[in-house]
């Protein structure tokens, strides 16, 4: 039966909710609530702020999916119940924040910037850039970007980096159905006055179909170079076993041709159908990635690690996470967690909305070592109810407490609401209730009582979601909820 576990470590991150992000929207009209998740800061005051997407929201209209994009400002004493900033869909059908993310400080102005994305009724798709200032984000955009024609469906957004080593963040695009669903991914350069109207580069996909851009995760340097790089996924690729393509950043911008090709073991098809930058998990200098493959016979689930190098991203997995049962879909969402024990090596955080029917969810956190990832889940979180489907998105949140260990974001679909967990150091879990901001360093475990937002059954077992392989060498996939959204 569904359950939490229990987790006794020295180290990771604490089973007890700190914040509690939760929609508005009348009960029996989901809104897809936190289908995308970012944190940055966009107001410039050291305080991580929380971005949820809802794609579904209601606009003027119950029930018109105009969407919207919830922003959250961090602060001394936590963070508010309502938004401090919402941008809402612009008619029927937008879905505003089907994709969105903080995608770092475009025009070196010293707030973060944020780009949403709408799948738009008429499917051409549409992209807007919002600045940030003292005072957040502007509800205006700066700039829009649109697909060219019906049909190709420019929303799918994602952070760069710094690819060229500017100092200025650089973020891509992709056109779903451009050219027949050959997919297309553009890179937009940012700079003293911002992005220019058009792409620095593109990159499209062979032939109708292939779905070039099914995953594109950059915001990490493989070989230490300076330079950010990407992958782009391409998980139709050859039947639906899917390819994962990297790119390496330099002075001009992104290799025009792939240096690597990443190609899965082939036993789970959708490869590169959600990828992930996993930080640098070792801790040899050179950051890391995160490639999941659903579909296997049994959608357990399959994700790879591949490690960076001097000569950048090794083609062979340092290790393999396997979904530990039938239709535990792991890997369905992925994303590095950052550092959330503060031992100096990158831990990622994997979402299953689980082999249960009642689809209640798990979160697996598996920590970084000197000898890799470790093979088993430091941390196991799991959804409160029926339907959740917790764990459907996942993200690294960055050090929203200020206790100096990173935090995590988990979404829950069915419950419409998105939960940060705290990170601990071993010192000790710290299992008092925080509602963010606390400044101060946790030097050893605060026993002190908390009932408010504990899961319930923390005493039954877990579901025993994750199975482990090593090698012996050593991110919803948006790709997969693309592929539903064209067969809708």
């Amino acid at each position: 039966m569904p359950g939490s576990l229990l987790v006794l470590a020295l180290s990771g991150v604490s089973t007890t909710p700190t914040v509690t992000f939760a929609s508005t929207q009348p009960l029996g009209q989901p809104d897809y609530y936190g289908v995308s998740l970012s944190h940055g800061d966009v107001n410039g005051d050291g305080y991580v702020d929380v971005l949820i997407g809802a794609s579904q929201a209601d606009g003027a209209t119950p029930g018109d999916w105009a969407g919207a994009v919830y922003i959250f400002h961090g602060s001394a004493s936590g963070f508010a119940a309502s938004p401090d900033t919402t941008l809402t869909g612009v008619g029927p059908g937008d879905q505003l924040g089907l994709s969105a993310a903080v995608v770092g400080d475009v025009d070196g102005d010293g707030y973060d910037d944020v780009a949403v994305g709408a799948y738009t009724a008429d499917q051409r798709g549409r992209v807007s850039l919002h600045l940030g200032s003292p005072s957040g984000i502007n509800p205006m955009p700066a700039a829009q970007f649109t697909g060219e024609n019906t049909g190709d469906v420019l929303f799918p957004v994602f952070p760069a980096g710094d690819v060229d080593g500017d100092g200025y963040a650089d973020f891509l695009l992709e056109e779903v159905g451009y050219a027949s669903g050959a997919g297309r991914v553009r890179l937009y350069l940012g700079s003293a006055d911002g992005p220019p109207a058009t792409p620095s580069q593109t990159f499209t996909g062979e032939g109708p179909g292939d779905l070039l851009g099914s995953c594109v995760p950059g915001d990490f340097d493989m070989n230490g170079d300076g330079f950010d790089d990407v992958v782009i996924g391409r998980s139709p690729w050859n039947g639906y076993v899917g390819q994962a393509l990297v790119f390496q950043g330099s002075a001009t911008g992104l290799s025009a041709t792939p240096v690597a090709t990443l190609s899965g073991d082939g036993v789970a098809l959708a490869f590169g159908g959600a990828a992930a930058s996993a930080g640098d998990v070792d801790g040899d200098g050179y950051d890391d990635v995160l490639v999941g493959a659903i579909g296997d016979a049994e959608l357990r689930g399959h994700v790879y690690l591949y490690p960076g190098s001097a000569t950048g991203l090794s083609t062979t997995p340092a290790a393999t996470l396997v979904g530990g049962a039938a239709n535990a879909l792991l890997g369905l969402a992925m994303a590095g967690a950052g550092d959330v024990n503060h031992d100096g090596y990158g831990d990622v955080i994997l979402g299953a909305t689980g082999p249960e029917a009642e689809k209640t969810g798990h979160a697996f956190v598996f920590l970084g070592t000197s000898a890799g990832l470790s093979q088993t889940p430091g941390t196991v979180l799991d959804g409160r109810a029926a339907d959740d489907f917790f764990g459907s998105n996942v993200t690294g949140a960055g050090d929203l407490d200020g206790d100096g260990n990173d935090d995590v974001l988990v979404s829950s679909p069915g419950a419409a609401t998105v939960t940060a967990y705290g990170g601990y150091g071993p010192g000790g879990e710290d299992t008092g209730a925080d509602s963010g901001g606390d400044t101060g360093a946790d030097s050893g475990q605060d026993t002190s009582a908390d009932t408010a937002g504990r899961l319930p059954n923390d005493t039954q077992p877990g579901c025993g979601c994750v199975t482990t392989t090593s090698t012996g060498t050593g991110m919803i996939g948006l790709g997969l909820l693309v592929l539903a959204l064209r067969r809708r």
